[in-house]
This record gives structure tokens, C-alpha cells and sequence, in this order.
């Protein structure tokens, strides 16, 4: 009933756990017609529109930790306090102009694909 989950742009990740409540399924529901107008992902304020919000625990802020590559894209949790984080190299692919060279060859990022473990300060 509990969610790890990644909160994540380009330049910052979080990690959030969420308890998943039976009060908050909306299967069935209003929101789980396809023809609903507005959708779902089109509410500017979910809440208001009576859809239920999970409550929240900040986990960790990888940004403050030391070794956290940039791009997370994976998280796996290894035991009771240690979590795997995988990182995103988009295939060595950069973008813009810089991305290929003269001859139309991709022009490596020099990006690692990288795990890295991440103790926590609280058991999950």
C-alpha cells in the first residue's frame, strides 16, 4: 500500500513516499471515463475538483546527495534503507547543433550510464 515515487526534471529529483488509500481509487469513477471534459490531466487544480491528492513524505532530495548523477530515470530499492539509482545517458546523444558533427556523426556526450546506491536516513 506504500509508493515510491520520483519526482524529476532535467536539474532535480525527489523521491516522495505515498500511501496508497482505498478512499483515493478512482477506478470506476468519473475519472476513469475516457469522454470526461475536462480530463483528468487537464484540471489546473485537481484537489478542487474533488479528485483525491495522496499525501506525501519527502524520502530523500537526490540534489543534496553527494555522487547523484544527474537524470535519474530508475530507482530500485535494495533493503530497508539503501535504494539503486540508474541514471539516464540518452545513448550518448546531446542537443542542438553540437549533437553531430560536420561528417552528420552523433558527437558522444561523454554521459555514463550510472548506478549509484544511496543509504537513507529512515527505514521505508
Amino acid at each position: 500500500d506504500r509508493l515510491l515515487v520520483e519526482e524529476r526534471t532535467d536539474r532535480a529529483a525527489r523521491l516522495q513516499l505515498v500511501r496508497l488509500e482505498r478512499s483515493a481509487d478512482i477506478l470506476g469513477g468519473r475519472w476513469d471515463d475516457d469522454t470526461a471534459s475536462p480530463s483528468l490531466e487537464q484540471l489546473d487544480d485537481p484537489a478542487s475538483a474533488g479528485v483525491p491528492v495522496l499525501r506525501k513524505r519527502l524520502v530523500a532530495d537526490l540534489g543534496t546527495v553527494t555522487g547523484v548523477p544527474g537524470k535519474i530515470e530508475g530507482v530500485a530499492r535494495v533493503d530497508h534503507d539503501t535504494l539503486a539509482l540508474i541514471n539516464d545517458n540518452d545513448f550518448g546523444m546531446t542537443d542542438g547543433a553540437a549533437a553531430f558533427d560536420a561528417q552528420g556523426r552523433l558527437v558522444d556526450s561523454g554521459v555514463e550510464t550510472t548506478v549509484v546506491y544511496v543509504r537513507l536516513p529512515h527505514t521505508l
